[in-house]
């Protein structure tokens, strides 16, 4: 299975609507498919230039390792490692990449970036599982 840029522009179209009517700080959002390959993206019209980047990065990240990142996060802190030791410049274990599993395998992600990283995480699992609800129609 794969993630559309229909599905993903209508998971991206649903967050931002979220976000713009929570309150919290404007967001980046990223969709990545199983190999980090970016699908869609979007950044609402007053998110700093910088969390754009951050998005990607977060996404890329819960693709590549099939967890969300902090996860990653909690896994470099456990284990005493570095983001820089897995050898790929695009991983980012800041908190707000989910990756979107189906029966098992991790077909893509998503990341979220420019709010505080708790917030991230609650956006990005928003995102996440409406991303999910259009892959099982």
């Amino acid at each position: 299975m794969r993630i559309t840029l229909e599905q993903a522009m209508q998971a991206i179209s649903a967050t931002v609507e979220r976000a713009a009517n929570d309150g919290g700080n404007h967001v980046a959002l990223t969709v990545v498919d199983a190999t980090g390959i970016t699908i869609a993206a979007a950044t609402m019209d007053k998110a700093p230039a910088r969390v754009v980047g951050i998005a990607r990065a977060k996404a890329y990240t819960a693709a590549k390792m099939t967890v969300p990142t902090e996860v990653f996060l909690q896994k470099l802190r456990n284990e005493n490692l570095q983001a820089e030791w897995f050898c790929d410049k695009e991983f980012s274990p800041l908190p707000g990449g989910i990756p979107i599993l189906m029966d098992g395998a991790c077909i893509g992600a998503v990341g979220v970036s420019g709010r505080a990283l708790d917030d991230d995480v609650k956006l990005a699992m928003f995102f996440a599982r409406t991303l999910e609800a259009s892959l099982a129609r």
